[in-house]
């Protein structure tokens, strides 16, 4: 999953730290570690020290907990967060997992709260629509998603799945989280696509034009990538800890005429409930599988 550059040599003698941790280390057996999967370990002890502790972590904190040298620990947080599995915070240097990190034991939660988590309000939000629904967050030019729910009776399911990146620029949701950021931010993040080998250049003013008009409408639609049959509705949403991602709907073009409107209130409505923090639970699924969302 990692590099060779994320790599960790584990040395045998460290230093002594000067003043007291702030964040609590923690506790490894005594048992010998298989040096060939150190970086796997360091990785997973990563994204567990984060549930211990459950804040915005900083270089020097999470060296200090898993006691390895500082160095070592920038070079993993780079790598675990090119993958997207950790996120960092350019204001406070502080780093937080990834959405991507959450899924990584869904089924556990589901399998414990059937019905009582986010991934129960986009999968039954899938049904209600009878399409595929997206959740992604922006990878520098590219969005990546980071989870996809599909209809019972979806025939395509291989064609989107976690972890695959698209062009920001050319995509619902990486444009829905660029009506986030402002206007010159956008146009650094364009150039810098359109400077990519291989990018499929995009004029800036025409971009930012459009872009304008998604934010006034609250929502952006676009060709869906994958398909030359759909296309897709979305909205951004802020998850905790500031880190933003993005939910939309794929959805055949010819249905969007009759149903855009009520697709809009049912992605408005989950988008809603996700930011103020309210349990997507039982209720939130009931009523989306009813197609009654909030007034």
């Amino acid at each position: 999953m990692l590099n060779d550059q994320s790599e960790i040599i584990v040395k045998s003698t460290r230093r002594a730290r000067d003043s007291a941790p702030a964040v609590g280390s923690l506790k490894r057996s005594g048992e010998a570690y298989d040096y060939n999967v150190k970086s796997a370990t360091r990785a997973l002890e990563v994204i567990e020290l984060f549930g211990v502790h459950r804040h915005p972590l900083s270089v020097t904190e999470i060296a200090t907990a898993l006691a390895i040298p500082q160095s070592s620990s920038s070079v993993l947080l780079h790598a675990l967060s090119s993958v997207g599995f950790v996120t960092r915070d350019r204001k406070t240097r502080k780093y937080v997992p990834g959405i991507r990190s959450v899924f990584l034991g869904n089924w556990i939660h589901d399998a414990i709260f059937p019905g009582g988590s986010l991934l129960g309000a986009l999968d039954a939000l899938s049904r209600d629509a009878s399409a595929n629904v997206r959740l992604g967050v922006r990878s520098g030019t590219h969005v990546r998603y980071v989870h996809v729910s599909w209809p019972d009776n979806a025939a395509e399911r291989f064609r989107l799945s976690p972890g695959m990146m698209w062009p920001v620029c050319h995509d619902a949701l990486g444009r829905a989280l660029l009506a986030t950021e402002t206007d010159r931010d956008v146009c650094g993040i364009v150039r810098r696509a359109n400077a990519e080998k291989g990018a499929m250049v995009i004029g800036v003013e025409g971009f930012m034009e459009e872009l304008r008009a998604q934010r006034k409408n609250g929502y952006a639609e676009y060709d869906d990538w994958g398909s030359g049959r759909e296309r897709v509705l979305a909205i951004p949403l802020r998850a905790p800890f500031g880190i933003p991602a993005a939910i939309g709907i794929g959805i055949q073009a010819e249905r969007l005429p009759v149903e855009r409107q009520e697709l809009l209130r049912l992605l408005d409505w989950v988008g809603q409930n996700i930011a103020a923090k309210a349990p997507c639970g039982s209720a939130v699924q009931d009523a989306l599988e009813k197609g009654k969302p909030r007034q």
